[in-house]
């Protein structure tokens, strides 16, 4: 008599299995999702029935979950823990430090066109005007 392997449950498969599926909602509304695996083999599971249209299901050795309704509710769930701010999203400045920075900048900025106006003109007095040397 041949032993058989006692199979992992739907859950520990799918996390173990994880990385070789892409888990995609079926529309922006609903509970309806997409599993594909690497090879291209696919199916549709519900998460409100719980549904999944892969022959394990249907098996009822695991009556009412399968290795795919349990990679969604994994994807449901990591989603769920991502953070929901954007970090790279801009805050709203405090409107007197935004006033202070462009001062700040201004002044910079016109120090510097002064900076470059007196080296041009003290150019042109040794050296003349640049348009004479086109």
């Amino acid at each position: 008599m041949v032993s058989q392997k006692p199979r992992t449950s739907p859950v520990v498969r799918a996390y173990e299995q994880a990385d070789q599926y892409v888990v995609m909602p079926k529309s922006i509304e609903g509970n309806d999702w997409w599993v594909t695996k690497r090879d291209g083999t696919a199916y549709t599971v519900d998460l409100d029935a719980p549904r999944c249209d892969c022959p394990a299901f249907h098996s009822r050795r695991n009556p009412g979950t399968c290795k795919h309704v349990e990679l969604v509710r994994l994807h449901v769930a990591m989603d769920a823990q991502a953070p929901t701010s954007n970090p790279f999203e801009e805050e709203e400045m405090d409107p007197e430090y935004a006033a202070q920075l462009t001062a700040e900048l201004n002044a910079e900025t016109d120090a510097e066109m002064d900076r470059i106006a007196h080296e041009r003109a003290e150019w042109n007095t040794l050296w003349g005007p640049q348009s004479e040397w086109d």
